[in-house]
């Protein structure tokens, strides 16, 4: 039995409507589908010190309250500054000067020994 429909959307509420089709025989029938949504699991955590730099200042960036699921371990942190660079690391803590005043988008993302990542982002705030 082939079905001559366009296919169905999902919800992000675990239980959807399957729209009305037909088959090759010209039957219709509806139903509906339970599921679930799952997440990666891994939590991307990070503070900075200090909290308001100056330009030309060591800012220390600590990612080891990031998380992983499951058993696994996080193994990379991948930090992106906002500023254009950019490092990798297997260590949670790095170091960056922000040459130029102003507010950076800074990003983190974790990723476990599974594979799965996380991201969070942060404003940077420097003077």
């Amino acid at each position: 039995m082939k079905l001559a429909g366009k296919g169905f959307r999902v919800s992000a509420f675990g239980m959807r409507p399957v729209p009305p089709d037909s088959d090759d025989l010209g039957q219709t029938g509806t139903g509906s589908k339970l599921f679930t949504i799952v997440g990666s699991g891994v939590t991307a955590s990070f503070t900075s010190l200090p909290t308001a730099p100056s330009t030309a200042t060591t800012v220390q960036f600590n990612g080891v309250a990031s998380t992983a699921s499951g058993g696994a371990t996080i193994t990379e942190w991948k930090w992106y500054f906002g500023d254009g660079t950019e490092t990798t690391a297997s260590v949670a803590t790095t170091m960056h000067v922000f040459d130029t005043a102003g507010t950076y988008v800074v990003r983190l993302t974790v990723t476990d020994s599974e594979g799965r990542t996380g991201t969070v982002t942060a404003n940077v705030t420097v003077t």
